[in-house]
């Protein structure tokens, strides 16, 4: 993981050194040098990362810091839509071709959906760029199209995934009428199907949906299944879905407030490395806790709904065996899966503890926001912006 991050430092020093030459800005052609300098790089890292999925996600989710910076110096030459396009497409090209030499199946049907998970999250940057473009200025106008993207954009993820409607059996069903889900897609997952996994996407009835892949449903028992979507329920009930979007607000704001500071201001050199890391630290610390308390909640809730505490324990061992992952490996996000193994099997033994962490979850989301309110006005109070 070390190496990992190392690694990903070390591009984006190189690639906030190319953007400062006054020489990328002066021609159009010089976009096609940095695009090809990128493209380099990402191959380069693509043979350097023991997981390839691990740097797909890692460059993808700095699309943006990217695009942000770059937008601002090309912008004059091809305007900012086309630059937010044009990074986009570059982005997945070199992403692309590192999948390419690293499977050496260009093709392959996981190198595909791969990219085809990954490209809808870039659609509502792209939008929001063309808001920008078209309406500058225009506070209330992006107001409404983020409650639209919160609203809409679930069902969005699942028609551009290709997701399409599975049969339920009656055991499922009854599930369902027992936890008031009954106005819930359930949906196949193509884009991981080469994996036994499930999610949740959505907020509100019309457009909240239950995902399963095809090798979780053909490898686990009804039992262990109704289990699995069970938990996914639990995230739903546990309002896991609405605080996810909180958890970004603070991050947005640290990124902002970096962007202030006159010196890092004036020395791109140096900004984007510490952006890098603060989105690191930040989804480290800070996601990795709440992720993890979320889980937790949501293995405990089938638990609630009275079934047998051995029908998630047994899904959670065969989906790790399926992986191969041992059950004692940590995960920052998730424990291990022997620790869930166990927490589940404590708290069949003392309910007590489904309501203690209920409560934990609850403080902690309220102890959040609080810090992250006074700690935006202090700070806004001293800066005076």
């Amino acid at each position: 993981m070390l190496i990992n991050l190392i690694f990903l430092f070390l591009n984006y020093l190189l690639l906030s050194f190319s953007f400062d030459l006054p020489r990328i800005v002066s021609r159009p052609v010089d976009l096609v040098i940095l695009s090809a300098l990128s493209v380099a790089l990402m191959w380069i890292l693509s043979r350097s990362f023991k997981s390839l999925w691990r740097f797909i996600i890692g460059v993808n989710c700095l699309i943006s810091i990217n695009a942000v910076y770059l937008l601002d110096i090309i912008q004059p030459q091809i305007g900012v839509l086309y630059s937010a396009v044009a990074l986009v497409a570059l982005q997945f090209l070199g992403l692309f071709i590192a999948y390419a030499f690293r499977t050496k199946k260009p093709l392959s049907n996981t190198a595909k959906n791969s990219l085809r998970f990954l490209f809808p999250f870039t659609l509502p940057f792209l939008a929001a760029t063309a808001l920008a473009e078209f309406f500058p200025n225009n506070d209330w106008l992006l107001l409404v199209f983020l409650i639209a993207l919160f609203c809409f954009y679930p069902r969005l993820l699942c028609y551009l995934w290709g997701c399409r409607s599975i049969p339920l059996s009656s055991s499922t069903q009854n599930l369902l009428k027992k936890t008031k889900m009954q106005n819930t897609a359930f949906l196949n997952w193509p884009v991981f199907d080469q994996s036994a996994t499930a999610a949740i996407v959505g907020v509100f009835p019309r457009f909240r949906s239950i995902l399963l892949t095809k090798k979780l449903m053909k490898c686990l028992s009804e039992d262990e299944i109704d289990a699995v979507i069970v938990h996914e329920i639990g995230h739903h009930k546990s309002k896991h879905l609405v605080f996810y979007p909180v958890l970004l607000i603070p991050l947005a704001f640290l990124i902002d407030l970096v962007t202030l500071v006159p010196y890092l201001n004036e020395n791109t050199l140096f900004t984007y490395p510490l952006i890098v890391v603060i989105i690191c630290a930040y989804f480290r610390i800070v996601m990795g806790f709440f992720t993890r308390l979320f889980e937790r909640q949501a293995d405990l809730y089938p638990l609630k709904v009275g079934l047998k505490p051995e029908a998630l324990q047994n899904a959670l061992k065969r989906v790790a065996m399926l992986s191969g992952t041992p059950n004692d490996k940590p995960n920052w996000h998730h424990y291990s899966i022997q620790e869930r193994i166990d927490m589940i099997e404590r708290a069949h033994l003392d309910t007590k503890l489904i309501l203690q962490h209920d409560k934990r979850s609850f403080n902690s989301r309220l102890i959040f926001i609080l810090i992250a309110v006074i700690t935006a006005f202090t700070t806004y109070k001293i800066i005076g912006v």
